[in-house]
């Protein structure tokens, strides 16, 4: 998530069950049960959006939209 989080940044979780509060912000989420990734979150009536911060990288990472 370079460049607002470098390495060895130390990053705190909260777990909360109202997704409607991690709107807009940075956040851990479990994709499929059992994948976790740290992504910028965007939740829209048809689903969720997870934004690397970095979106121009080397290493692939990329916008990806889940529908409902």
């Amino acid at each position: 998530m370079y460049p607002k989080y470098l390495e060895d940044d130390i990053v705190i979780f909260e777990q909360i069950e109202d997704y409607i509060i991690a709107n807009k912000k940075d956040c851990a989420i479990l994709v499929n049960g059992d994948d976790a990734t740290f992504k910028n979150v965007s939740i829209s009536e048809n689903g969720i959006t997870l934004v690397p911060l970095n979106p121009n990288n080397q290493d692939g990472y990329r916008v990806t939209f889940y529908s409902k």
